[in-house]
């Protein structure tokens, strides 16, 4: 939950949307929601009836987000992107971000210029 809504900090999702995404029953998602909204680190708010779920701004957002994007971001970016692809048996990842990933030393690739 938290790569999807932290590695996305602009989009809002509804609680249904979120809990369809993970695969996780409604009910769990909005007990962790509750939970990580009360620790500043989601925020949400209702429209009509649907509650929506996006990262909140606080002091604890930036460091959790970098952790989580060092973590899973490409698993995650590549899972996003490549998605709808139904005939692809893998995918391959190189350079920077394979490189960062599998520990070795260099630029941060999520702040590198071209």
């Amino acid at each position: 939950m938290l790569t999807i809504v932290l590695l996305n900090p602009d989009d809002e999702l509804t609680m249904t949307e979120l809990a369809d995404r993970i695969k996780a029953p409604l009910s769990s998602v909005s007990d962790e929601v509750a939970r990580l909204e009360r620790a500043g680190i989601l925020s949400t708010r209702l429209v009509g009836r649907a509650r929506l779920v996006r990262a909140a701004r606080g002091p604890l957002v930036e460091p959790l987000t970098e952790l989580v994007l060092r973590a899973f971001g490409p698993i995650q970016v590549i899972a996003e992107e490549f998605a709808d692809l139904a005939d692809v048996e893998r995918v391959l990842l190189f350079g920077s971000w394979a490189a960062r990933y599998q520990g070795q030393e260099g630029p941060d690739p999520t702040t590198s210029t071209f």
